[in-house]
């Protein structure tokens, strides 16, 4: 699967986790995406610090938008080694939670498999 699927360790056992990566493709897979674009708020690292992403698809010749938000307060996994890449690469980390919400409501029923 080429680091598209991996496992974290959540309550003492593995759970698979499915990669940004993994989710456009699957959505690109499915046809009609159409892009997206992305729309960051307030102060980054602070907990009114939010990303919305809104993307695509071409529904019966229609472009539709659906949106996905994220939240530092509500996604930040906090200060310790968890949090490394969050305190690194804020933004990409953040807009990444919030394109993925927007790909699962895009195809819910390729991403939810």
């Amino acid at each position: 699967m080429d680091k598209k699927i991996h496992f974290t360790l959540r309550g003492g056992r593995y759970t698979p986790i499915t990669s940004i990566d993994f989710l456009r493709e699957q959505v690109i897979a499915a046809g009609g995406y159409a892009g997206f674009e992305s729309r960051f708020e307030g102060e980054p690292m602070k907990p009114d610090f939010r990303c919305t992403v809104t993307g695509y698809k071409i529904v019966d010749g229609v472009r539709c938008a659906f949106t996905g938000e994220a939240w530092w307060l509500e996604y930040y996994p906090g200060d310790g080694k968890e949090g490394f890449m969050w305190r690194k690469m804020f933004h990409s980390q953040l807009e990444k939670c919030a394109e993925s919400k927007m790909l699962r409501r895009i195809a819910p029923h390729i991403v939810d498999q």
